[in-house]
């Protein structure tokens, strides 16, 4: 079911996203060596956060950073869990399908393979004498 994003939800996805991708962002500058200690402007030490015990591999190519730290769904998923409020909870649980996916659709998959494989291969060879018929009818 299709629906437009309310505004209340895209400040919350908004806020998150970006959550997301700053920590990815300075996860990033970290592996390249590169410090945080210069801004702009002056960020208040009571906003400052401490940075998170990560275990990180160093000597990566870029190509291997990106593979490695760049946010994924599962991210913005667990992010909205971590932000708490019951709508970024309920923004979560809606693309948990999408996120985590499903053992009884995989399993469905699994078992209509079978059946669509069949039922493909006795439609082409109903329809593979009319083709070839046409076919010759064009080539003369």
């Amino acid at each position: 079911m299709k629906r437009d994003i309310l505004p209340e939800e895209q400040g919350i996805i908004d806020g998150v996203i970006e959550k997301v991708y700053s920590e990815n962002y300075s996860m990033r500058k970290r592996l390249n060596g590169e410090t945080e200690e210069a801004h702009d402007y002056e960020v208040p030490s009571y906003m400052l956060t401490e940075s998170a015990n990560i275990i990180l591999e160093q000597n990566l190519s870029v190509e291997e950073q990106v593979r490695a730290y760049s946010p994924t769904l599962q991210d913005i998923y667990q992010g909205l869990l971590d932000e708490g409020s019951s709508l970024a909870v309920h923004l979560a649980a809606a693309m948990e399908i999408f996120v985590n996916g499903s053992l009884l659709g995989v399993i469905l998959a699994a078992l209509a393979y079978p059946v669509y494989s069949k039922v493909l291969k006795r439609e082409r060879e109903k329809i593979a004498p009319e083709i070839l018929r046409l076919t010759d009818e064009l080539m003369k």
